[in-house]
């Protein structure tokens, strides 16, 4: 019966191998083969003793991960090293650094400073490895198809906000010719940023970077590399940003030719959002919103609490037209919201495009101080705008805005408290 053999741990780094006996003056023996090597050095001697049992030729060393400096990466290269390629490939077994292909090389170059990084650094010159323990292998990188795949078959979105998303992330990636995560650099989604920023507004193009950048997050629950993505929206997505300039955009109201248009060139449907938007001084958005709980059809009034951020509600109010109350009566109470699409559902902000083809329609050529289409924030700046004339407390209780001295409570008991200015409303646009 053959005696056990005796394991022997390795003095640079700890480890405890079998099958390879220290003998004097420097020698080795390797048992399974027989071998005998002299080798006083311990850490050459451990690699010959890995290739020879049949292992990979390049040893990696689990769980030392980590990215050298920006300095250290720039100096770590196939041709700083392949002046000694002959001393190296004594320890990993590639004989010639040069020509070996990326993942490789930097296989090889982790194993030298995993092993002994300060002679790594006495040989190559590069002084920088002598500090670093490990470095990270590179990683293929993502493919953006993918990305969209996974999007498309795992992704909750309704199928009219799914396939917004992948059209603004389909033209993005034609435009671009982009194939993996690597071509969403700063310099390609600047160029895509400002062939947007040509053809339409500061919202509409910050509307398709939040596209790109979700469905990017959207990936991160998958088992894509996390890292890459994260780096692709920290740091290269952070050009897709416009400043819409909200805060010095100055109000454009709807001039009374211009709504008295859009009133007989839209359906029913279209008349009655009119309608409620002039009379009300509502966003788009907020229109869409209206609940039948907001209104009241027998005392022709609207009350709300307007959420206008997550702590603020401010309360708003609007006594309706004679003209608004005929036009909502026609229509038919299918869901908790006043306005609906033909499948039951609530509207999204997708009106706003069919708002501009109603303009293009009636032929509207009127812009904005910025050189952008009229948009429905007219309606609400026209609203506004009059209202204000005849006084400035009704005007900001008639836009949902905070008015000084006057409780939440005391707006909502008393909505014709903005009859005025309702009625200065009616009379210049209607």
């Amino acid at each position: 019966m053959a005696r056990p053999m005796k394991p022997y741990t390795w003095k640079f780094s700890g480890e405890t191998t079998v099958g390879i006996i220290p003998l004097p003056n420097g020698g080795w023996r390797i048992s399974a083969t027989g071998e005998r090597f002299t080798e006083h050095d311990e850490y050459k001697a451990y690699c010959r003793f890995k290739a020879g049992q049949g292992k990979d030729k390049l040893i990696v060393i689990p769980g030392k991960e980590f990215s050298p400096s920006p300095s250290a990466q720039a100096a770590i290269n196939a041709s700083n090293f392949a002046p000694w390629a002959k001393e190296f490939s004594e320890w990993t077994h590639v004989d010639d650094i040069g020509i070996v292909n990326d993942a490789t090389f930097w296989r090889f170059v982790r194993e030298c400073i995993i092993k002994n990084p300060e002679l790594t650094a006495q040989l190559t010159g590069i002084p920088q490895l002598a500090s670093l323990s490990s470095l990270t292998l590179p990683r293929d990188p993502i493919k953006l198809s993918a990305i969209r795949e996974w999007y498309e078959s795992s992704s909750p979105a309704t199928p009219r906000s799914k396939y917004d998303m992948l059209l603004t992330w389909d033209n993005c990636i034609k435009f671009l010719g982009a194939k993996t995560i690597k071509d969403f650099n700063r310099d390609n989604l600047k160029r895509w940023k400002d062939m947007l920023k040509k053809n339409n507004s500061d919202l509409s193009c910050n509307t398709h970077f939040s596209r790109i950048k979700a469905i990017l997050r959207f990936a991160l629950k998958d088992n894509f590399d996390n890292p890459q993505i994260n780096h692709c929206l920290d740091n290269e997505c952070k050009v897709l940003f416009v400043n819409n300039g909200r805060s010095d955009k100055k109000p454009t109201p709807i001039s009374r030719d211009d709504f008295q248009k859009l009133l007989h060139a839209g359906d029913d449907e279209w008349r009655t959002m009119l309608l409620v938007g002039m009379n009300c001084c509502l966003h788009i958005n907020e229109m869409l919103d209206t609940k039948w709980s907001d209104l009241d059809l027998i005392a022709g009034t609207y009350c709300k609490i307007r959420v206008k951020t997550a702590k603020k509600r401010i309360p708003q109010v609007s006594v309706l037209w004679f003209e608004t109350l005929e036009a909502l009566k026609k229509i038919e109470h299918k869901s908790e919201y006043v306005f609906t699409s033909c499948h039951g559902g609530k509207f999204s902000t997708a009106k706003s495009a069919d708002f501009r083809r109603l303009a293009d329609r009636c032929g509207i050529t009127t812009k904005d101080d910025k050189g952008n289409p009229l948009t429905f924030e007219s309606v609400r700046d026209g609203a506004y705008t009059v209202a204000f004339k005849v006084s400035e407390q009704q005007a900001r209780n008639l836009a949902g805005h905070r008015a000084g001295g006057l409780s939440d409570a005391y707006v909502l008991r008393n909505p014709e408290s903005v009859k005025e200015a309702c009625e200065a409303v009616r009379k210049f646009y209607m």
